[in-house]
């Protein structure tokens, strides 16, 4: 356990978010962390299964210049961490562009024409096009992205009369490419990396991690349980009115009984749709179960989840029972 809390320290630091590690992630665009903050909470997620490579899709996207320097210093974190890092970028700016040190460059069709090193200042990708003849020198101070997205584009390959995937594959950078797939084939000996269980915790674990989670959840959401004790007063005072001396028979007992044990659950359900969803609900259960598989099937079972979000919620569930039934019988 002192490993596992030292190494999300770690994880927190590498990815600068140790100052805000006691936030709320909230609602995006309207509580809670900012859209910068959550990119990186993200790649926080992942490096916690401490994993050897990690795939970025679009890491920058929506982000103005700042957020994205803070994203990229967080990826360059990562690096420094000896983990690879894969990352899909369209039109990058040219601090984010050099900060990569190998590129993989397709053209329409999904046809390599670049992959190699960058190099410092982009030096090796500016000599490899500028060395293709034909291909215009790239102006000072001009972003080395945009030039060679520029160059090799479908219409000055046309003007050009290049092929620059037929280009690559004659090229040296190809013939390296060539002895990185020989070199990846495994040893004869080797064979595939095997786990004994699908989850790396058992059910009890996930059970604990799932609700201390929501409970912490609760916790931080102070207007929310407010609002459930207010919902609790007035409900047992409505209650009481409504049912005013009509438990004097066992009959309407039993009927005012069981129209109060049906206000619990349209109260887990009322005050889950307008405040914090969860999956108490049966339609929220299936679609819980369903992005559960979909989404992250192998970090734990569905059914943690949702014994967690009941076992949690059952004292609130009894005590306004309570309140409602004895307020009814004696009012």
């Amino acid at each position: 356990m002192v490993y596992t809390q030292d190494f999300v320290k770690e994880v927190l630091q590498t990815i600068e978010l140790d100052g805000i590690k006691d936030s709320m992630v909230g609602v995006p665009g309207v509580t809670g962390i900012s859209t910068e903050q959550r990119k990186r909470l993200t790649i926080a997620v992942e490096l916690v299964a401490n994993p050897a490579i990690i795939f970025m899709d679009e890491p920058a996207l929506g982000l103005d210049a700042r957020s994205a320097a803070v994203v990229k210093r967080a990826v360059k974190n990562v690096v420094s961490t000896k983990r690879t890092v894969v990352c899909t970028i369209h039109q990058p700016g040219i601090d984010i562009f050099e900060a990569f040190d190998e590129l993989i460059l397709m053209k329409r069709g999904g046809q390599m024409i670049y992959s190699g090193p960058v190099g410092q200042h982009s030096s090796k990708l500016i000599v490899y096009f500028q060395g293709i003849p034909g291909v215009p020198k790239i102006k000072e101070n001009y972003n080395p992205a945009t030039w060679m997205l520029d160059v090799t584009s479908p219409c000055a390959e046309d003007q050009l009369g290049l092929d620059f995937a037929r280009l690559y594959r004659k090229s040296q950078l190809h013939e390296n490419k060539k002895l990185v797939e020989e070199l990846s084939v495994p040893a004869p000996s080797s064979r595939d990396i095997d786990f004994p269980t699908q989850f790396p915790q058992n059910g009890w674990e996930q059970y604990k991690a799932c609700l201390w989670k929501q409970q912490l959840s609760y916790w931080r959401s102070p207007h929310y349980n407010l609002v459930r004790i207010y919902f609790m007063i007035f409900a047992s005072v409505l209650f009481g009115a409504a049912f005013w001396q009509k438990g004097k028979n066992e009959h309407q007992s039993v009927s005012t009984y069981t129209a109060i044990l049906q206000l619990p659950w349209n109260d887990a359900c009322i005050l889950d749709d307008c405040y914090i969803p969860s999956s108490k609900c049966f339609g929220k259960f299936l679609l819980y179960h369903a992005e559960s598989f979909l989404t992250f099937p192998d970090t734990w079972n569905w059914y943690t989840k949702m014994v967690g979000l009941v076992l949690l919620d059952l004292p609130n569930c009894l005590v306004l029972k309570r309140s409602l039934y004895v307020d009814s019988m004696e009012m």
